[in-house]
């Protein structure tokens, strides 16, 4: 069994998914204790092909729905007692999975890390910016975020969850944050694992219409226990 597993959802990333697998297969914790986990939508370009090529360890063609369909069928075949997850397009340090298992190895059940900008364009840095204080906004009330940017979560807890919930097209990784803590699962925010963010999102869409995205299907999620299908995950680049 492997000390921790890290599930990478893909759709047409070919252009990404090189460098991911890259800084994922360079950290500093030994090789043979962590597997990588591609689980691909299934992408129309060459995103299986190079995934198999450059490192990863298993590369699935995901069976469930949205976003948190593709996280659970990756938690579902991971061989570690604990899961992390990150994106395709995310900068990963190279101590990343080390910090995670250090601190999920005492009372914590979940870990989460803030952000900063891969782009250094003024827009980028402002947006990435603001969704770092959010987080950490949420942190200072004792709700961090567990974001699927950057998370590790205890994979029997995961299970008794019921993991991601398909019902929900955005924030779902928050969703499972929320419900870790109303079960009295700690789970901590810690800067020092903090990845690269990619605003690409945002621009293709629209900054506004993205942040406005978000707000609004949070609190869809908090009144009525829903979210609408926004089709924001899975895109052509």
């Amino acid at each position: 069994m492997k000390k921790i597993s890290v599930v990478v959802p893909t759709y047409n990333e070919e252009e990404n998914i090189v460098k991911c697998l890259e800084s994922l297969r360079n950290q500093t914790i030994p090789r043979e204790d962590y597997e990588i986990i591609i689980v691909d939508a299934p992408s129309k370009d060459k995103t299986q092909e190079l995934a198999k090529k450059n490192g990863a360890d298993k590369v699935i063609v995901q069976k469930s729905k949205g976003i948190s369909g593709a996280r659970n069928d990756g938690f579902m075949v991971a061989d570690s007692e604990i899961v992390a997850t990150t994106d395709c397009d995310i900068e990963i340090p190279k101590d990343w999975l080390e910090k995670k298992l250090q601190i999920l190895g005492t009372e914590y059940i979940g870990i989460c890390g803030g952000l900063y900008s891969i782009e250094k364009d003024i827009s980028s840095k402002i947006i990435v910016g603001f969704l770092d204080t959010w987080g950490k906004m949420f942190n200072m009330f004792r709700k961090p975020l567990l974001s699927g940017t950057s998370s590790a979560i205890r994979l029997d807890k995961f299970k008794e969850l019921g993991g991601y919930r398909e019902d929900i097209h955005v924030n779902d990784d928050i969703d499972l944050g929320f419900r870790m803590i109303k079960k009295g699962y700690k789970i901590k925010f810690d800067k020092s694992i903090s990845v690269g963010f990619s605003t690409r999102r945002f621009k293709k869409n629209g900054i506004f219409k993205t942040f406005w995205t978000y707000a609004i299907e949070g609190l869809r999620l908090m009144i009525f226990d829903k979210t609408k299908d926004v089709g924001y995950t899975q895109q052509e680049y």
